[in-house]
């Protein structure tokens, strides 16, 4: 049908291959970029709610400040995504937690091959930016384990260094 009329919400994935082209450090910099999405940082606004009505699951684990309620999660590194899922409007029971809008954060797991990544960007007010990951198979694949299945690695370092005084200029380079 032209119209699913049980769907209640509307959902946007976006793929690590489609983060990958992105100019983006942090998952809040994925999620801003999203039709119906405003804000900067954590302080993100979907459909106009408040900030404390967003929910961040990162791996189906709700990330929310205990105390204040406000959604945390923003500030993990966009290169560890796999998926990203923004879910607007209605949604199923199990998400109470939230009234504006999920984000919704698969991450990237371990392959069969070992692979590392390393990548360094400079910046105004001796700003440096450095991500380095690696990843493979923790097991001999060959199956010499009496383990069942197959167990890999998955380790990721993003660091940001600044030399800046200004509060302002700070975080206008993260």
């Amino acid at each position: 049908p032209l119209v699913d009329v049980s769907e209640i919400s509307t959902v946007r994935e976006t793929s690590a291959e489609d983060i990958a082209k992105l100019t983006v450090d942090e998952l809040a910099d994925v999620v801003e970029r999203q039709v119906g999405v405003a804000g900067e940082g954590e302080a993100l606004h979907i459909r106009g709610g408040r900030s404390d009505e967003t929910l961040f699951r990162i791996e189906s684990v709700a990330m929310k400040n205990v105390v204040t309620g406000t959604a945390v999660g923003g500030t993990f590194s966009a290169k560890a995504i796999e998926n990203l899922q923004v879910i607007t409007g209605g949604y199923e029971a199990e998400h109470g937690q939230a009234i504006s809008g999920i984000v919704n954060v698969r991450l990237k797991e371990g392959g069969d091959a070992r692979r590392t990544s390393v990548e360094y960007h400079t910046g105004n007010f001796d700003t440096q930016r450095a991500f380095i990951q690696t990843e493979g198979p923790l097991l001999p694949i060959d199956g010499s384990y009496p383990i069942p299945g197959r167990m890999s690695y998955l380790f990721g370092i993003d660091m940001l260094a600044s030399d800046t005084y200004l509060p302002s200029l700070r975080e206008s380079t993260r």
